[in-house]
């Protein structure tokens, strides 16, 4: 009887043993294939060697197995339903044989941030769309490039001019997206800075002066960043859409959600119609 007990205890211990295990190495998988910040998706687009996957590739028996073309691969979400399959193979053809590289600093992509805020004490949504901005010095910043609200097109802009920064050192730093932004709320919160946070005024569009009067009025308060996606048109002939997929498998994390094969006037035309109206 007692024996019977022990190897019943002995069996249930070693099960749960191998289940630790197993699920260990499939946690410490499933984070080393997640891309977690867009920098990284930069980084493995490029088959940077310091990126966190090559690190687990170099401690893998199949180190050999992770080729650029691999790596452009897992970039891509799995679980997308009108990947045009030819286009996906064409597309990673170009990028491993030209080759074809990512460059963080290049001002041709964009960062779409949902926001949601009060409007008059009142909850709306509106969307901003940001940029690098790039100084001589090699010094950058985030920067309000163009403001999408539905609820401001009843609003006329008074032209009043935004009054110069307080401080010229206050702004979006460049490195606002590994936290999903969530000092956005700042341009509403430091009125008296605002300038600091957006384009120079001759590039600024009718809803982005709008905005900024409403903002500068204290009528319209950021609160948070309600969702993300990033705009990639540095690439001749595509455009790349990456969003964020937060799910327990290999394929998670900032990935490839739309891919689109442009010209530079169709490339244009997405511009005007989804980022800079």
């Amino acid at each position: 009887m007692y024996k019977r007990i022990l190897v019943v205890l002995i069996l249930f211990f070693f099960n749960s043993l191998t289940f630790a295990q197993s699920y260990e190495k499939e946690f410490e998988s499933n984070f080393a294939w997640e891309v977690k910040q867009i920098d990284e998706f930069i980084e493995r687009f490029n088959n940077n060697d310091k990126t966190l996957i090559k690190k687990y590739a170099s401690n893998s028996t199949n180190a050999k197995d992770f080729t650029r073309e691999r790596m452009i691969k897992s970039l891509f979400d799995s679980q997308g339903k009108a990947w045009k399959i030819e286009e996906i193979n064409q597309f990673i053809k170009s990028a491993v044989s030209k080759p074809i590289l990512l460059d963080f600093y290049n001002k041709d992509w964009y960062a779409k941030v949902i926001c949601s805020v009060t409007w008059k004490g009142m909850p709306e949504v509106a969307t901003l769309i940001l940029k690098l901005q790039v100084f001589p010095d090699s010094s950058s910043k985030w920067v309000v490039t163009n403001v999408n609200a539905n609820f401001l097109k009843s609003t006329t802009w008074k032209g009043a001019a935004i009054l110069p920064a307080a401080d010229k050192y206050v702004s979006l730093n460049p490195v606002s997206h590994a936290t999903d932004f969530m000092n956005i709320s700042k341009l509403t919160e430091n009125v008296k800075n605002i300038k600091n946070y957006v384009v120079p005024v001759e590039e600024q569009t009718n809803q982005t002066k709008l905005f900024l009067q409403e903002c500068v009025d204290k009528n319209l308060i950021i609160k948070q960043v309600s969702s993300i996606s990033y705009h990639f048109l540095q690439i001749d002939n595509w455009i790349l859409e990456v969003n964020q997929f937060k799910r327990q498998t290999k394929n998670s994390g900032w990935l490839i959600s739309k891919l689109i094969k442009a010209t530079n006037q169709e490339k244009a035309t997405y511009k005007a119609n989804y980022l800079i109206k």
